[in-house]
């Protein structure tokens, strides 16, 4: 796990911060969980998302970019690499060999072929001007990058990484593009939770993926909190369990899916 800092701010350039941290913890025992090791990065880094692709740890850095770590020992990682993407890197999306690292400001994504972790490269990149939603995290099927953007849910074709184009977006029952869509995606659906651009409610729809460019709209559950309060979302049909964790900046919900 990484120290969580979160600094997101021109301040995380400044060197006399204190360094990222990457902890591993054994979990052997689930009574008494150990931190076995603690790897310091000596440069003007801020380690945010993680993500595993067999023996290889990747690691999105605000500040650089990605980093590359063998774990075939899981109490000693070791650095093997890295990839810079730099520009406010806050979103990380692995599928394959490739990894997606993606800015807040402009809607940059920079593909990464990560088949060597000792040398990972850039393939290319997409762009729109469009700013990410910072509350939310991508998904992906086969080669097209689902994006979330503060008023759409944005689908990229990236099976040619040299050439990403646009090719549409997430909709709603009514023909709306979704405000403050928070995705994830398991197997052929994704649930994605959003807010009404024209009347503000809330509401949970999965989409079937099988056509991933074109998601179908498979079902809706109306999510009746109100914006701001704690609580937890149950919908029994999609057999998933939606936390609330709080609001921020322009409406946008911070939230996460776990199965029950």
């Amino acid at each position: 796990m990484a120290d969580g800092r979160r600094i997101g701010a021109q301040r995380s350039l400044y060197r006399g911060l204190k360094p990222s941290r990457l902890f591993t913890v054994d979990l052997q025992s689930p009574d008494g969980p150990a931190v076995v090791d603690v790897y310091i990065d000596p440069g003007v880094t801020e380690y945010s998302n993680l993500g595993v692709m067999g023996s290889t740890l990747l690691v999105n850095d605000y500040n650089f970019g990605l980093w590359t770590f063998d774990i075939s020992r899981p109490g000693r990682p070791v650095k093997l690499g890295g990839c810079p993407t730099a520009a406010e890197g806050r979103f990380a999306h692995v599928s394959g060999d490739r990894a997606y690292i993606a800015h807040t400001f402009g809607g940059t994504i920079v593909a990464v072929d990560i088949s060597d972790p000792r040398k990972p490269k850039r393939l290319g990149y997409y762009w729109d001007g469009v700013w990410m939603n910072y509350s939310a995290r991508m998904a992906g099927r086969n080669g097209f990058l689902y994006v979330p953007k503060n008023y759409e849910l944005t689908i990229v074709d990236f099976r040619d990484p040299k050439n990403p184009k646009r090719v549409g977006e997430f909709r709603e029952e009514s023909g709306f593009p979704l405000r403050d869509p928070f995705i994830v995606a398991f197997g052929g659906t994704a649930f994605v939770a959003s807010v009404h651009p024209k009347t503000g409610a809330s509401a949970l729809r999965s989409y079937d993926l099988t056509n991933p460019a074109r998601p179908a709209l498979t079902a809706y559950t109306p999510l009746l909190m109100k914006r701001g309060g704690p609580g937890e979302w149950r919908s029994p049909r999609a057999g998933f369990t939606w936390p609330r964790l709080g609001a921020a900046g322009c409406g946008s919900m911070t939230c996460a899916i776990r199965r029950i």
